[in-house]
């Protein structure tokens, strides 16, 4: 049962609705639909976030999974601001990759010591920007993620914040144009926003990035791609593309497949590069792609698809989807009486879509950047599921919800590395971009293989993933919390 990751990208790809649905919470639907239509910033106290994971929650059950519409919203232009507000043993190795034994602290101190002191008084609030695409297909997931950012920031501020600064964050759905992302970093920046944090911009990356690196503000999680990892104003929060692309071949050689497929979406530019990059890794390795084709994320049925695939004699089908297509592909191969083992993102499956009977039976195999959001031998992983109790229990742990919280975890560490000259002062971009080129050897508490950002021109990645199964058990994970570290990469 092994994990492809190519499937990050996929996760990367779903765009998701805004959470606007304020059932069961104390704060009101129209309230947050005002806010969304007025374009202000919403400041969320308790009951704001109670309100916000509500609404994730009640689009993935009207959806069960589907492409959600929110009635009363405009795209582009949906703010949050959120103030004070069974792990498995681990199998041998593969040829050519390593299984670090999980650690169970935080990984090496960063050099300085992080800052201990405590704090005796807020400081200036320090605002942090999130950007994109949170409306359209694939609605139902970035919805928990959304959550889980909000739950960062009201765990931190209860903790004293940021070095003492407590935390606002400003949420822009880009709707998946570049020119608006482009738009929203330019708006932030003049918000006085001094960093930006769980970002899924697959779609809109070319306004996104280059504004980001037009001053090197740090944009810090959740974006996948070949760049997000080589650019230095970029911090990704566990593993990046190549390791994933490389784990995925890799695993398949474990289960001794050796013809692998490829189904890629074309609502994603991302997914163009997808199929070049796992053909010359398997070539490599002497395996082989043997039959690939784009696919709609919005298709009903995918029995062409599989009945070529199956033609082909593929055995395990790489699919760059989201969670609702992935089930109707599993319905679609099922009923020719073709099994092939999918293989995905995490990311890209909310929980309810992971309940799916038929996407169980034919089994699912994942990569994913952050430790499995399941697991608990590790005291970040204790930490983020006890948070999402705590503040939003509505939200089930997921592979979305534990790449955000890892996202603000770095942040924290980056801030901590600062030294005691964060707590006297408003923190800057500069302060914090140096704060995270300080990381080294940083695991987040286990939440991730260990972090280097202090060795210029390498990827800034992890260089490990983790592995996760979907089967009619649930989700599993046949390595623990031990990542896999793949030396051939694409």
């Amino acid at each position: 049962m092994r994990g492809r990751s190519f499937l990050a990208p996929v996760a990367a790809t779903l765009s998701a609705v805004v959470l606007l649905s304020g059932c069961g919470t104390r704060a009101s639907e129209e309230d947050v639909r005002a806010g969304a239509r007025q374009s202000q910033v919403v400041s969320l106290d308790q009951a704001s976030v109670d309100a916000l994971t509500a609404a994730a929650q009640a689009a993935q059950a009207a959806a069960g999974g589907a492409p959600v519409a929110v009635p009363g919203t405009t795209p582009g232009t949906t703010p949050t601001g959120t103030t004070g507000t069974t792990s498995g043993p681990a199998r041998p190795g593969t040829t050519g990759a390593t299984r670090p034994t999980p650690t169970t602290g935080t990984g090496t101190a960063s050099q300085p010591a992080p800052d201990t002191g405590k704090c005796t008084r807020s400081g200036t609030p320090v605002a942090l920007g999130q950007v994109g695409t949170f409306s359209g297909l694939a609605g139902p997931i970035a919805g928990d993620g959304l959550a889980a950012m909000a739950v960062w920031v009201k765990d931190v501020n209860v903790r004293g914040g940021l070095a003492c600064h407590p935390v606002t964050i400003y949420t822009r759905d880009d709707g998946g144009d570049p020119a608006r992302a482009a738009a929203a970093v330019k708006e932030l920046l003049g918000r006085g926003v001094v960093a930006f944090i769980g970002n899924i911009t697959a779609l809109s990356q070319q306004g996104f990035k280059p504004e980001i690196e037009r001053n090197c503000t740090p944009a810090i999680g959740i974006d996948f791609g070949p760049d997000w990892s080589t650019t230095p104003c970029l911090f990704p929060q566990g593993g990046g593309w190549r390791e994933s692309i490389a784990g995925l071949v890799e695993q398949a050689i474990e289960r001794n497949h050796t013809k692998l497929g490829l189904l890629y979406c074309v609502e994603i530019n991302t997914c163009s590069s997808i199929g070049k990059d796992i053909k010359a890794v398997a070539d490599k390795a002497g395996i082989h792609l043997v039959y690939s084709s784009p696919i709609s994320l919005t298709a009903t049925d995918y029995t062409a698809q599989c009945q070529n695939a199956k033609s082909a004699g593929v055995e395990e089908l790489i699919v760059a989807m989201e969670g609702s297509a992935m089930a109707r592909l599993a319905r679609s191969c099922l009923a020719l009486n073709y099994r092939p083992l999918l293989v995905g993102a995490a990311f890209a499956v909310n929980p309810k879509q992971a309940d799916d009977p038929k996407l169980r039976e034919l089994g699912l195999a994942a990569i994913n950047a952050n430790a499995p959001w399941f697991a608990t031998d590790q005291p970040g992983l204790r930490e983020y599921q006890a948070a999402l109790r705590t503040y939003a229990p509505q939200i089930a742990t997921s592979g979305v919800t534990v790449e955000m919280y890892a996202s603000g975890k770095l942040l924290e560490v980056a801030v901590a590395n600062i030294g005691p000259a964060a707590r006297t002062a408003p923190l800057t971009a500069p302060q914090i971009l140096a704060g995270l080129n300080k990381i080294r050897n940083e695991t987040l508490g286990g939440l991730t293989a260990p972090l280097d950002f202090t060795v210029k021109n390498r990827p800034r990645s992890s260089g490990c993933v983790y592995l996760t199964l979907l089967t009619d058990k649930g989700w599993t994970t046949p390595d623990g919390t031990r990542p896999l570290c793949p030396k051939a990469t694409a």
